[in-house]
């Protein structure tokens, strides 16, 4: 699955995206192009803009949904979707299956090529804009990491935006400004251009920016609560490959291209499964002073196994004044600082939110080491099962 999100069309797009496209396409098949608004005469002058400088064979325009009905997809090698309203592209590609055959195009690495407002029906939900709340369609077609999709995205406009802020509560989201391009594979994201861009998550927005010191706030840190502000604005659920590009949101691929992250690292992409958030949470108390333990609960592995599920939470309890507190942040349902009377009663809670029939293992562990793959941590939180 192969997609490339575009968040408005600027003649000052990026090289970079442009490149990352360049390398990626079939030079040697059409680019279809769904133009499913009134004709216009200059539907070649703006694909064309957008792909300058990448040779393509032929451009290939529809108008209409029938045009695509009986149309061979596997005959192009790019699906391009023109700027439209979410909500009525949704309509004409849910009616006669066409979204079927663009999802089974993509799944046999087909590409796809938004612009603008299209993107937002590749996401997760549409409503996340008032205006769309009484739209036939609200449900999009989910292709993105189940991420909501905002397109050109303002700071000074939408970051007080009180229903996107609302909405992300119910939902995640991902924003991006008119100036950068997504591209999206298996997972992993990977944004070009210059502006940030943003992770809006349970009330809280999240910049990603490369000029931003994360680190430099995290020192400063001296409460459990403004630990916990600062990773609700700074650190978003997800992994950093052996490649170190962004997977956020899903685990696909974990198996193969994990490696635990330096503290560093994590606080340089603003990104950690629950292994990186403990990582971050227990350095914190460490540093404060605070009694602390680190636990893994598992299904207990000694072999890699890729074609299974990932059966692994980390979590961290701290004792503040005879009481024992799990904080929890990675976990988006759980999510705060939980308040027990003793250390029995707060392990015997937070392991027992998972499903009766979810057997796992618990264990106390030191730290989280860093740069070992998935099978190395098991390996390593086995070694400490005796002790």
């Amino acid at each position: 699955m192969k997609i490339f999100l575009f968040g408005g069309v600027e003649e000052t797009q990026s090289i970079e995206a442009k490149n990352k496209i360049n390398t990626i396409i079939n030079h040697n098949k059409p680019i279809l192009y769904i133009s499913l608004t009134k004709k216009r005469q200059n539907n070649h002058s703006k694909v064309k803009m957008i792909l300058k400088d990448i040779p393509v064979l032929k451009i290939k325009i529809i108008h209409s949904k029938d045009e695509l009905i009986n149309l061979p997809l596997e005959n192009y090698s790019a699906i391009f979707l023109e700027k439209e309203n979410p909500s009525k592209l949704l309509k004409d590609l849910m009616n006669d299956n066409i979204a079927r055959k663009i999802n089974q195009f993509i799944e046999n690495d087909g590409i796809i090529i938004s612009e603008n407002t299209s993107s937002i029906a590749l996401g997760q939900c549409i409503n996340i804009n008032e205006n769309h709340q009484k739209r036939s369609y609200l449900m999009g077609l989910n292709l993105i990491s189940n991420f909501s999709l905002i397109c050109q995205f303002q700071q000074k406009k939408d970051l007080n935006n009180k229903y996107l802020l609302q909405f992300s509560k119910k939902g995640i989201i991902f924003a991006l400004p008119k100036e950068d391009m997504l591209y999206y594979d298996e997972g992993k994201f990977e944004v070009f251009g210059n502006q940030p861009f943003y992770i809006i998550d349970d009330g809280n927005i999240i910049t990603y920016d490369k000029n931003q010191n994360r680190k430099k706030e995290f020192l400063a840190i001296q409460t459990p609560n403004e630990l916990m502000d600062f990773m609700n604005q700074n650190i978003t659920y997800g992994w950093v490959d052996n490649e170190d590009k962004l997977h956020f949101n899903n685990l696909k691929h974990f198996r193969e291209q994990y490696k635990t992250s330096t503290l560093d690292k994590i606080l340089e992409f603003g990104i950690g499964t629950c292994i990186e958030q403990t990582k971050i949470i227990k350095s914190f108390f460490d540093r404060i002073g605070l009694e602390n333990k680190l636990y893994c609960y598992r299904g207990y592995e000694s072999e890699n196994h890729f074609e299974k599920e990932v059966r692994m939470h980390c979590f961290i309890l701290f004792k503040e004044k005879n009481k024992w507190y799990h904080f929890e942040h990675s976990n988006r349902q759980k999510r705060g600082i939980h308040q027990y009377d003793n250390i029995n009663s707060a392990i015997k809670n937070t392991i027992s939110r998972f499903e009766k029939n979810d057997i796992r293992k618990l264990t106390e562990i030191p730290k989280i080491p860093d740069q070992l793959t998935f099978k190395e941590f098991n390996q390593y939180v086995n070694s400490f099962d005796s002790q």
